[in-house]
């Protein structure tokens, strides 16, 4: 079992390291799993850790930093740190995020949210259905999969970040956050392209809803009345007019909506073009992950219409015979 794991990380290194340096500054030092970083002179950092490897000079076995992941060598102070090529998902507190419920336990909730280790969620950072809030007691805690059950898809917001990575939820607004069921699909795409912007969850004049997830995953769906009041709405590119999702222009909210953009832009009555609307935003935001186009509510709406303008049918979206990016 040894010799093969050796012969592994061997080849893996062989085979990955021109791809992992492409593109990247001359100077720059990318490390794979396993391989040694520095000697025993420096401090080990993140990503890192002391062992034992060969040396290239005496073929003997010395102490070594080693690299717990493949990434770029970074050097401060003589602490050596890796810093991964692609790396989890990192929370900071405010992030609004799609995740999935993985267990049940007393009094709270563990969740995935593409971070380095599960998310807690406590009951009492969480609003009943109907917006809710009292005191919790042992009922409560016996009925909490009456709220969220495993395998249940939420939008929540991080609440707290500890210093090693852990994270806390809630979901105390009820108008936005919550169990996310219905008519909707979930998308993910690497969490890097995703943009922090003062708004995640918008809705767009042709009848789909979109929440996007700081983690990463994005959260697609039939926009309703009732979910349009949560929604930020965004207006139609070829007016001319700021697209605010990633604050390249100016903002609107629900409430001053003018009648050019109500209610009927945005909600589809029709089952079937509410379904093609969410089939051809998915599509789009494939399209936009694979271009590596950071997916924001201005990149996606102008990549539907020029679906539209063209009469693309959703499946051709992907087909690689238009290019849509």
């Amino acid at each position: 079992v040894t010799v093969s794991v050796l012969y592994w990380e061997t080849d893996m290194a062989t085979a990955v390291e021109p791809a992992a340096t492409a593109g990247l500054p001359a100077g720059v030092t990318v490390r794979m799993v396993g391989e040694t970083v520095s000697g025993p002179e420096l401090l080990k950092g993140f990503d890192t850790y002391v062992g034992e490897n060969e040396s290239p000079e005496t073929g003997k076995r010395e102490p070594a930093i080693i690299a717990a992941t493949s990434g770029v060598v970074e050097v401060t102070d003589k602490v050596v740190s890796v810093r991964a090529l692609s790396s989890r998902y990192v929370a900071e507190v405010g992030d609004v995020v799609i995740g999935r419920i993985t267990d049940v336990l007393a009094g709270r909730w563990l969740a995935d949210v593409g971070a380095s280790q599960h998310a807690s969620m406590l009951l009492s950072n969480v609003t009943e259905p109907g917006g809710m809030l009292r005191r919790r007691g042992r009922d409560d805690e016996l009925s909490m999969r009456r709220i969220f059950a495993e395998g249940d898809a939420f939008a929540a917001e991080v609440q707290r970040v500890t210093p090693d990575g852990f994270v806390s939820l809630h979901t105390r607004s009820a108008n936005k956050y919550g169990r996310l069921s219905g008519d909707g699909m979930c998308v993910t795409v690497q969490a890097a392209l995703v943009r922090r912007a003062r708004h995640s969850f918008h809705a767009f004049p042709f009848g789909v809803s979109v929440i996007l997830g700081a983690n990463g995953r994005l959260w697609v769906q039939r926009t309703t009345s009732d979910s349009l009041a949560a929604m930020q709405p965004v207006r139609h590119p070829k007016l001319g007019v700021a697209e605010e999702a990633s604050g390249h222009g100016q903002e609107r909210s629900a409430a001053d909506a003018s009648p050019a953009v109500a209610d009927e832009q945005y909600v589809l009555e029709d089952d079937l073009e509410a379904r093609i609307a969410i089939a051809r935003t998915v599509n789009c935001l494939h399209v936009l992950s694979r271009a590596g186009i950071a997916v924001e509510a201005a990149t996606l709406a102008a990549a539907v219409r020029w679906t539209e303008a063209r009469h693309l049918k959703p499946s051709q979206v992907t087909s690689g015979e238009h290019d849509v990016a």
